[in-house]
């Protein structure tokens, strides 16, 4: 009888192990020519595949609501009037984000701070984001872009398919414990998508025991084009984007679709796909370019 009991349970933990689940992943497909996002995509316009081997797409939505965090350098905004007008640009975009919209809003110099948690509520992100610019002045003079980042990750806490920070910097960094690679395994760990607005940077840059003094541009120029090109890649690899300065950025966040795949048993670490356009939309859109995350993401719940 026992022997008979422990085969029953054997057989169904393999059978348990051997499942698929649904890994969910936000894609947003563009039209090339017009430059546009390309609406009204169902489950059998995408094809996945996994290893040359595709993979079954259970469900397309296009409207999600995912988790968004504004995060945004304000290193250089007490010299800049432009840097300080963009930075006060961007906190109203956050407070002002439509009712139901799960936001929360961060800045960052040598220090970082960040609301309590994500709100869905526009007063009381007004309330949270006026006490966080008030003490903007207190973080310092320096930029730690990747320390900052870490901490925006932390806040999230466990995953949710749509996790989104949107980094609004000069990609320029001279504080941080943490470097660009560091930054790339925990948002591959994590599976936040990461979008990159660049700002320019401050005309003039403090030196420690200095006064403020001009800054050699080749100097600068080394240390901003290494973080931006960390940051262009880190933004590629979870399926985000990278572009200059636009408010209208902001609403990327919430475009394209929430795509459900049914992720194969002996998936067990995050692995390389592709994703495209086929049937009658690859017809349509021939140029199209999808914006996606490079690894295909473990299965998580969906809130």
């Amino acid at each position: 009888m026992r022997k008979s009991l422990w085969i029953s349970m054997l057989l169904a933990s393999s059978w348990v192990s051997g499942q698929t689940c649904t890994t969910y992943v936000v894609v947003d497909p563009f039209d090339h020519k017009t430059t546009k996002g390309i609406d009204g995509l169902r489950a059998e316009d995408f094809e996945a595949k996994l290893d040359h081997t595709s993979v079954p797409i259970v469900s397309v939505t296009q409207t999600f609501n995912g988790r968004l965090l504004l995060l945004v350098e304000i290193s250089g905004t007490a010299e800049d009037a432009t840097l300080a007008e963009r930075a006060n640009a961007l906190a109203n975009l956050a407070a002002q984000a439509p009712t139901g919209r799960s936001v929360a809003f961060g800045v960052f110099a040598e220090r970082a701070i960040f609301m309590k948690g994500f709100s869905t509520d526009p007063q009381e992100r007004r309330s949270s984001i006026n006490e966080l610019m008030a003490q903007a002045k207190s973080l310092g003079k320096q930029t730690a872009l990747y320390d900052a980042l870490h901490e925006a990750l932390t806040l999230f806490g466990p995953h949710r398919p749509g996790d989104t920070i949107l980094l609004i910097s000069a990609g320029f960094d001279n504080r941080s414990k943490r470097n660009g690679g560091d930054m790339e395994k925990e948002f591959l760990a994590q599976g936040t998508r990461l979008l990159v607005m660049m700002r320019p940077r401050a005309s003039m840059v403090p030196v420690p025991g200095q006064q403020f003094r001009w800054k050699p541009d080749s100097d600068m120029g080394v240390r901003t084009s290494a973080g931006r090109t960390d940051l262009a890649r880190l933004s590629g690899r979870t399926g985000g984007a990278y572009t200059g300065f636009s408010p209208h950025f902001f609403e990327f966040a919430w475009a394209g679709y929430m795509v459900g795949i049914l992720a194969p048993a002996n998936l067990e670490k995050p692995k390389e796909w592709n994703l495209r356009l086929r049937g009658a939309a690859a017809k349509a859109h021939p140029d199209a370019i999808i914006y996606q995350p490079w690894e295909l993401p473990l299965c998580s719940p969906v809130h």
